[in-house]
């Protein structure tokens, strides 16, 4: 299945769709990890959970990456979407990274500069280095108060 030009518009919304109204349950899930950057950019530690696919195999292939904002409220919609749409065959599996913020103004923290710089230079190199070296498709989701 190729993720590229129309397919993609559907599943964007459809992720979009179900992080609005999915209401996942925070069970513990043994694919699912926490893991913390001491940030430079940000200048402070943050926090992210990653949620591995079922047939996760670091060594045999490539993931695509859904990362969502504002993750300690909406991670777990994102696997809630993950689970939903592979168990029907409407995407191929990927992997779920929710980015945690409790910044008291976080609106303005993620249109900061630094922020972007965080994902673009820690965040994003730490799951390719750490969790799937060949990972090249990402998404990013969140709430429509967390946009960009």
């Amino acid at each position: 299945m190729t993720l590229m030009g129309r397919e993609l518009i559907p599943i964007v919304l459809a992720i979009g769709t179900q992080l609005l109204m999915a209401g996942a349950t925070k069970a513990h899930d043994p694919q699912v990890t926490t893991h913390h950057i001491a940030s430079k950019a940000m200048n402070q530690e943050r926090g992210f959970q990653v949620y591995l696919p079922a047939s996760y195999d670091r060594e045999s292939r490539s993931y695509p990456v859904l990362y969502i904002l504002d993750g300690q409220q909406y991670f777990y919609n994102g696997v809630a979407c993950e689970k939903s749409f592979t168990h029907f065959d409407r995407a191929p599996e990927f992997m779920v990274v929710g980015i945690e913020n409790y910044h008291p103004q976080r609106l303005v923290s993620f249109s900061e500069s630094h922020f972007l710089d965080f994902l673009e230079h820690e965040l994003i190199p730490y799951i390719e280095n750490t969790i799937d070296p060949m990972a090249t498709v990402r998404f990013l989701a969140g709430s429509p108060l967390a946009s960009l």
